[in-house]
């Protein structure tokens, strides 16, 4: 017998798949600076409310539908962006 979280999972993967063999519109991407929330920060060893470098990607179904979203922090860094 499959645990609740198990067959959440398996649907979510199920309706990833489909999305995925439906094909991709578009993507879409933000960059900015933001307040970093309190677990990003603690993982960086920072503290929550610091300015941070954040960064979203999002993908789309051919039906204009949301497949992934990710939302990636980093602390302060001197490196240009390539």
């Amino acid at each position: 017998m499959k645990s609740a979280s198990t067959t959440k999972l398996s649907r979510v993967s199920d309706e990833i798949m489909r999305s995925i063999e439906s094909g991709l519109l578009h993507e879409g991407q933000f960059i900015g600076f933001t307040p970093l929330p309190e677990a990003p920060a603690r993982a960086l060893g920072l503290q929550a409310g610091q300015p941070g470098f954040m960064m979203e990607l999002r993908a789309y179904t051919l039906r204009d539908r949301p497949i992934s979203y990710q939302r990636v922090y980093s602390g302060p860094f001197s490196e240009r962006l390539v």
